[in-house]
């Protein structure tokens, strides 16, 4: 008799194409929509004995985009005060 799994991994690979080729399009639309399917999944289908995590290389890009977009204040307001305190002395 097997035991009942504990684990699995799977990984879907999209074929890689060079810069300006519309499939490039494709593969990105494909990521995206990944990625709105399974934060649906995990935030309201997954059963409560399930813990899934997923990965995928666009979310790095679209996370750093927003990073950056939240944190731009943040970092002018930084460097708005260093200037006037450099201006005092």
């Amino acid at each position: 008799m097997l035991p009942e799994p504990t684990a699995f991994t799977t990984a879907f690979l999209l074929q890689n194409y060079l810069p300006g080729d519309p499939r490039v399009e494709k593969a990105l639309a494909w990521e995206k929509e990944f990625i709105a399917f399974m934060k649906n999944f995990t935030a309201n289908e997954m059963p409560d004995d399930m813990d899934i995590t997923f990965h995928a290389d666009r979310s790095v890009e679209d996370e750093l985009r927003e990073n950056r977009m939240r944190d731009a204040p943040i970092v002018g307001a930084s460097y708005l005060t260093m200037l006037a305190s450099n201006l005092h002395i």
